[in-house]
């Protein structure tokens, strides 16, 4: 197994340092005996977000979680964002599946449990932003709603000592000890990846 314990554990009340897309603090309520993250009244439309900083860097980070989708959704999403790149999506229809956990129990709801989700960037880093949303649009957060708990985030660095760079194509390994201003797939190399903007950019074949 790549990766290690958790560099966050965050899987039982209080959830600290949680916010919604504004700034504010997102609060906590109960389903089915247990606190989660957001629920009756307060999520909906609105995002919980965190940023996260760590001792070391990772180029890869595998996040679990469990989340709940209560009363009337009818197929939308949960939407994941690591540092605003999508990580998963699921939609939920209350007439397919689930029960009454703590809605209105004129709908069902549906607890989706230990999901997961890997983040890969192509340089190491100590921080990452986590997001949660859905696409529920103009609706009140006691129509329809979810919860978020159970959070894990694991990382690894797949890069070798002094790189801070590491990305891999069918060929080979590449690294580099400083962090290009872009990098892009070149089709016309030989070993695949090639560096714009800076021409100059000393690169070797690693194995990362």
């Amino acid at each position: 197994d790549d990766f290690p314990d958790p560099l966050v554990e965050e899987t039982s009340s209080p959830y600290t340092g949680w916010d919604d897309e504004d700034g504010s603090p997102i609060s906590e309520s109960t389903c089915s005996g247990e606190d989660f993250l957001g629920g009756h009244g307060i999520t909906s439309t609105k995002w919980i977000t965190k940023e996260f900083n760590f001792a070391d860097k990772y180029t890869n980070f595998l996040l679990t979680f469990n989340w709940v989708a209560i009363d009337n959704w009818q197929g939308e999403y949960l939407i994941v964002l690591m540092n605003d790149e999508v990580i998963y999506s699921r939609s939920y229809n209350s007439d397919d599946l689930g029960t009454d956990l703590c809605g209105s129990g004129v709908k069902r709801d549906f607890e989706f449990d230990h999901e997961a989700a890997e983040y890969v960037t192509s340089c190491a880093i100590d921080s990452i932003k986590l997001t949660f949303k859905t696409t529920l649009e103009d609706k009140s957060p006691a129509e329809e709603y979810f919860g978020i708990r159970n959070i894990t985030i694991r990382g690894y660095n797949r890069c070798d000592s002094g790189c801070e760079c590491c990305l891999r194509n069918e060929n080979s390994d590449i690294c580099t000890t400083s962090t290009p201003p872009e990098l892009k797939d070149s089709i016309d190399s030989n070993q695949g990846w090639s560096f714009v903007n800076d021409p100059n950019e000393t690169v070797s074949t690693l194995n990362c």
